[in-house]
């Protein structure tokens, strides 16, 4: 015998689907945006290819084009000497020298950690013909 008992609508927990497209409406100038942006990039992207290849190919008007538009060095090369690197050198490995020294640091304590838990555990442990 079947029980004709009406089932109540199931709603999302807190999800209201007029809500949800609106939040689509507003993402579309976003998504537009972007593709926008992007499509200039890869367009700038090829100009510049293109001229890299000419310009290796021996074209005297691409590499012209290439160093007007990027110039010869990066910009921070001319505030840039030797000593200068050699600090930022050092300092880079004393960092590096530190993140594996904190982590055999930690894996050391972890180690002493688990010894600890495990001592006194055996200590809170009644002897084994003692009763209770």
């Amino acid at each position: 015998m079947a029980c004709n008992v009406p089932v109540p609508p199931r709603r999302g927990i807190g999800t209201n689907p007029r809500l949800m497209r609106v939040s689509r409406g507003l993402q579309l100038p976003l998504y537009i945006g972007l593709i926008a942006a992007q499509c200039i990039c890869v367009f700038h992207f090829w100009v510049e290819l293109v001229h890299l290849v000419e310009a290796a190919f021996g074209s005297q008007i691409a590499l012209d084009k290439l160093v007007s538009s990027i110039g010869y060095k990066p910009e921070w090369l001319s505030h840039v000497n030797a000593s200068v690197l050699k600090v930022k050198l050092a300092t880079a490995i004393i960092g590096i020298s530190s993140i594996h020294l904190l982590k055999t640091f930690i894996h050391v304590v972890f180690l002493l950690s688990a010894m600890a838990i495990a001592v006194t555990d055996k200590l809170m442990q009644p002897p084994a013909g003692a009763k209770h």
